[in-house]
């Protein structure tokens, strides 16, 4: 792995526990400038990820990570 490459793993959708998205760091976050990133989308309850499997509203918080945009689930996604 080259020195400039952080290490990912599958985050899973806290509804079906099916696969959401590939997170950077521990930190569960998803990088919001990559290209092949998850769509964030924002309605008036905030911003959210909707499961590709069970079509769930996952919302998501916005976070800073070394500088760069990003975003990961929230404390509490589940209604």
């Amino acid at each position: 792995m080259a020195a400039s490459m952080l290490p990912t793993h599958d985050v899973d959708c806290p509804y079906c526990g099916k696969f959401l998205y590939s997170a950077l760091s521990l930190e569960n976050v998803v990088d919001a400038e990559a290209p092949t990133s998850p769509k964030i989308e924002t309605d008036t309850g905030g911003n959210y990820l909707r499961c590709p499997h069970c079509r769930a509203r996952v919302a998501m918080t916005f976070v800073e990570v070394r500088g760069r945009p990003g975003f990961r689930l929230a404390d509490s996604p589940k209604p």
